[in-house]
């Protein structure tokens, strides 16, 4: 599970960052797209962050 939780952090800070900056570098309707993924992702970072600390919490 902490290799999972670690994929997932990396997937998910990797997701904020591009999102955040697709954000300011797509015109509308895009820019929407991009800002509604931007927390998403960032709640997958922290899902990883969950297991690599917490190997037991989902299972």
């Amino acid at each position: 599970m902490r290799a999972l939780g670690l994929l997932l952090f990396v997937l998910g800070g990797a997701g904020t960052a591009f999102a955040v900056w697709a954000t300011y570098h797509h015109g509308r309707p895009r820019d929407l797209l991009f800002a509604a993924l931007a927390p998403a992702a960032m709640l997958l970072a922290l899902a990883g962050l969950v297991l690599v600390f917490v190997p037991g919490f989902f299972g």
